[in-house]
C-alpha cells in the first residue's frame, strides 16, 4: 500500500547488499533472529528522584560545582545555535546491570534537572550480534585475541544498520542535539547517525581497558573516524550510497579512561575530539552507599570470618 511504512528488515531486504562472507541462508536467519528478538520499544522508562540536590545534601558536590556544570551546558547550547532545551539522547546495548546500565538511569533525571531533554535508547540485537561485540569487547582488551571473521563485521554492521533505519522512524534524527553512545555494540550506529545527519554533536565513550588485538582495534578506530574499507565494510558503505551519502563521518567526542589507550588505539593526542574522563560509578546507587560498621561486622559474623567483638 502506498505510504505504508516498511520495518527495518524489510527495507533490508529490498536494498539487495551484495555481502562477501554471508550466504543467503544466513542472511535470512539473521534477520528473522532480529526480527524476533525486537525489542517493544528501544527507549527505556526512566523513573527516579535523582537531582543535584541530592549530590550536594550528601556532600558530593558543591553548590558552586553544580553552578558550573550548568554554565557549560548552557555554553554548548550556545555555541550550537540551540534556541530550545538541549535535546540529548544517550544510546548502549543494554538497561540490565552494572557499569553504564546503572548509571544511566540517574545521568538522565539530572539531566532534566539541567532543563535539557533526554532519552535512553537500547539496540537490538540477536544471539549472532551478541557473540561478535563480545568478541570485540574482549578484542578490544587483549592484543592475542582471535580476530573477528568477516562474516563476524557483515553481522555487526548489519545490526548497525537495522537499528538506525528503526531509531529514525521512532526518534526522528532531526530532533536530536547530541547523541551519546556507550560502548563497541552501538558504534556503527552512531558512525551512521553521524554520516548522515552531520549537525548533530556525537559523543562515544570507550568503557574498557584498551590493548587490542590489531584488527578489532583497526575496526573500532575506523568507525570513530569515519575510515570505512573496501571489501570489510562493503555494506555500510554501499547503504551510505543508497541514501545518497557518499563520505562517512567522523564522530566528534572520543572519551577514554587513560591517555595510554589512545595511543594503542593508534589515534593521535593531537586529536583535539579527545578527552580522557577517569572511570567512574553511580556514588548514591544502593550497592555503592556506604555501609556502617555494625553491618559489616554482623556479615562478617554470620558467615564465620569473624568472631562477635565482646560487649555486642
Amino acid at each position: 500500500m502506498d505510504g505504508e511504512v516498511c520495518s527495518p528488515v524489510q527495507r533490508i531486504k529490498s536494498l539487495n547488499f551484495k555481502f562477501k562472507a554471508l550466504n543467503e541462508p544466513e542472511v535470512d536467519g539473521f534477520l528473522s533472529a532480529m526480527e524476533y528478538n525486537k525489542r517493544i520499544a528501544m527507549k527505556v522508562k526512566v523513573s527516579t528522584s535523582m537531582c543535584f540536590q541530592r549530590f550536594i545534601n550528601a556532600n558530593m558536590m558543591t553548590q558552586d560545582e553544580c553552578t558550573e556544570i550548568k554554565r557549560v551546558l548552557n555554553v554548548v547550547t550556545r555555541q550550537r545555535g540551540i534556541a530550545h532545551a538541549l535535546r540529548v539522547l544517550f544510546i548502549s546495548a543494554t538497561e540490565l546491570g552494572g557499569g553504564v546500565a546503572e548509571m544511566r538511569l540517574d545521568t538522565i533525571a539530572l539531566m532534566r534537572d539541567l532543563g535539557a531533554k533526554p532519552k535512553w535508547l537500547v539496540i537490538d540485537g540477536a544471539d549472532r550480534f551478541y557473540a561478535t561485540s563480545h568478541r570485540m569487547r574482549e578484542g578490544i582488551q587483549n592484543p592475542n585475541h582471535e580476530p573477528l571473521s568477516q562474516a563476524d563485521v557483515e553481522i555487526f554492521h548489519l545490526t548497525s544498520i537495522l537499528n538506525y533505519l528503526r531509531l529514525e522512524q521512532e526518534h526522528p534524527p532531526s530532533e536530536i542535539d547530541v547523541v551519546w553512545v556507550d560502548d563497541i555494540a552501538p558504534l556503527g550506529l552512531g558512525l551512521l547517525l553521524k554520516s548522515m545527519h552531520p549537525d548533530i554533536l556525537l559523543l562515544w565513550r570507550c568503557h574498557q581497558h584498551v590493548d587490542p588485538e590489531p584488527s578489532i582495534g583497526d575496526l573500532i578506530r575506523d568507525l570513530t573516524h569515519g575510515s570505512l574499507r573496501r571489501g570489510r565494510d562493503d555494506i555500510l558503505m554501499q547503504f551510505l550510497e543508497h541514501c545518497g551519502y557518499g563520505s562517512p563521518k567522523s564522530q566528534d567526542v572520543l572519551v577514554f579512561h587513560h591517555e595510554d589507550f589512545v595511543q594503542r588505539l593508534r589515534i593521535s593526542n593531537d586529536n583535539p575530539g579527545v578527552h580522557i574522563m577517569p572511570p567512574c560509578i553511580n556514588p548514591l546507587a544502593f550497592k555503592n552507599m556506604r555501609i556502617n560498621d555494625y553491618l559489616v561486622e554482623a556479615t562478617l559474623v554470620k558467615y564465620g570470618v569473624m568472631s562477635p567483638k565482646v560487649g555486642r
